[in-house]
């Protein structure tokens, strides 16, 4: 059996299970933010609150900031590696294309 991990599809392969499970972790640190910590701050008293603000919102903020820098990096390498796949008309229409319009309306 050949074990491909090493290849081009192995490495896109990894890169969109990094993607997949750094998503699920940035969408559900949101929803944890929206639904669960803001209702539990509108009914705790200002001690309980003031704890919990300082030592469990930083540390739920690095797991949000880098779960959301994952999925953006792993997307990105994703699209630079199998984006040759999708034609040159793919990354000249959006990535130069974009480039080059934020440039003459600068």
């Amino acid at each position: 059996m050949d074990f491909a991990l090493f290849t081009r599809e192995g490495l896109v392969m990894g890169l969109r299970w990094v993607h997949f499970f750094s998503g699920i972790t940035w969408i559900g640190i949101l929803y944890y933010f929206n639904f669960i910590q803001g209702e539990f701050f509108k009914e705790t008293d200002g001690a309980t609150k003031n704890n919990a603000v300082s030592k469990l919102v930083p540390r739920a903020l690095w797991w949000f900031r880098w779960g959301a820098m994952f999925t953006f990096l792993s997307g990105v390498g994703m699209l630079s590696i199998s984006g040759k796949d999708l034609g040159s008309d793919f990354f000249y229409t959006s990535y130069l294309a974009g480039a080059k319009n934020c440039y003459r309306f600068y």
